[in-house]
């Protein structure tokens, strides 16, 4: 476990904690559906929803564009 996971923990956390990590989950997507965000990169800056990658100077626009709303 060179990266610091201690993998028995792991397992032992996501076998006591599995039902409220699938509530979790579940009403997660919940969310993301009543979005109509469709998967990863999604990002909400204010009221806009973009989804997809951005680049830093799209970001730029994104945040100035959400201040106008």
């Amino acid at each position: 476990a060179g990266v610091g996971i201690n993998l028995q923990r792991l397992g032992g956390d996501l076998e006591t904690h599995a039902s409220l990590i699938s509530q979790r989950l579940s009403r997660n997507r919940l969310d993301a559906a009543r979005m109509r965000l469709p998967g990863t990169p999604g990002y909400l800056i204010g009221g806009l929803l973009i989804v997809g990658a951005l680049q830093a100077d799209e970001f730029a626009t994104a945040f100035e564009n959400a201040r106008k709303l």
